[in-house]
């Protein structure tokens, strides 16, 4: 009886510790690679994280590349993936790039209060050039590629919008216009426009700098202007949306405006028709 006694309790702590272990089982977002940058001089890490849908289909999917991954990443895929489920937008391929240098990288041109800005177009052939070529041969990617940025990483959205990239479309959350003295507004022209104009860029504006005003008004002032810019030089109402947010600061604007920007962007490419 003993022994029948003992075998019992010990088929119960066997049990009690198949549920504990798959209890604490756990999860897991994203896959970190690395890719030897030979225009940066230097070894890159970046995120993927997949569809959920990736492992049972044989679908090619956009391509979502964000800035700042190393902690926009966890937000920026709990959002897509909510999105994709309710069919507000397709399911997307995140490709997040973590900082090493992040004034060098988000910054287009070098300003003397910050001796390491001013390697945007470097960081810029990166993507293009050396990442984004490993991703499509790596993932089942499609033609579709956004790239979004927050604050400096706006700025870069911009930059990269204003330099004809390869990236179908742009979200730049809070974005940092004010950069070299607007720079990116003076780079607007009409030849420039004419490559551009089909190709939509969403703006966030946050408001709600209670110890800052002058920040708000440079910020805002930024915003305003290159909107209002390319306009003037020919780029559609539809292709540009500046959007307010008056009860954010300029840190908690990002994931409303990012959540935004997404619908806007996605409903702009016309998806439904143009992705396959």
């Amino acid at each position: 009886m003993k022994q029948i006694i003992r075998g019992m309790q010990i088929s119960i702590y066997m049990i009690l510790f198949s549920v504990v272990a798959q209890e604490s089982k756990k999860l897991k977002i994203g896959t970190e690679y690395t890719i030897q940058s030979e225009i940066l001089q230097e070894k890159r890490s970046y995120i993927i994280n997949l569809p959920a849908s990736y492992d049972n289909t044989k679908n090619h999917y956009p391509v979502l590349v964000l800035s700042d991954g190393d902690y926009r990443f966890i937000y920026t895929s709990g959002l897509i993936e909510y999105l994709s489920k309710e069919n507000r937008i397709p399911e997307t391929i995140i490709v997040a790039i973590p900082n090493t240098d992040r004034t060098r990288d988000l910054t287009p041109t070098n300003l003397a209060f910050s001796s390491e800005s001013g390697g945007g177009k470097n960081f810029l052939d990166f993507i293009e050039k050396e990442l984004l070529t490993e991703v499509d041969k790596k993932f089942r990617t499609n033609s579709y590629r956004i790239l979004t940025g927050h604050s400096l990483g706006g700025l870069f959205a911009g930059y990269a919008y204003v330099s004809n990239s390869s990236f179908n479309a742009y979200i730049a959350t809070d974005p940092s216009f004010w950069w070299d003295s607007q720079l990116l507004v003076k780079k607007i022209h009409p030849d420039l426009v004419k490559n551009i104009k089909h190709k939509p860029i969403y703006i966030s504006s946050a408001d709600n700098y209670k110890n800052n005003p002058q920040g708000v008004s440079a910020m805002r002032n930024a915003h305003e202007l290159f909107s209002v810019t390319l306009k003037k030089h020919g780029v559609p109402n539809s292709n540009v949306k500046l959007e307010y947010f008056e009860d954010e600061n300029h840190g908690t604007s990002a994931y409303r405006s990012l959540y935004y920007g997404l619908l806007y962007v996605y409903d702009a490419l016309e998806l439904n028709d143009k992705i396959e």
